[in-house]
């Protein structure tokens, strides 16, 4: 096989990956996937996100004067 690490494919992660990056328990992760706030996928037994769709639910808050075209950590 091929080095994949300069391939542009979505990046799928492991619940425990989004719970940290959410600030949030493994469990609050599954919840959302069963409200359907985030998206959930099967690799075997294990459940995965997409690493974007992650990255996509933090969103600021509006406030006055701020530029909605800034985002947070200079994600994207």
């Amino acid at each position: 096989m091929g080095d994949t690490s300069s391939t542009n494919h979505p990046k799928l992660r492991p619940v425990n990956w989004a719970a940290d990056v959410l600030g949030v328990s493994d469990d609050t992760i599954r919840r959302m996937i069963s409200r359907g706030e985030l998206a959930g996928y099967r690799v075997g037994r294990s459940l995965r996100v997409m690493e974007q769709d992650v990255l996509d639910y933090i969103r600021p808050i509006p406030t006055a004067g701020m530029d909605p075209h800034n985002r947070l950590f200079g994600l994207r």
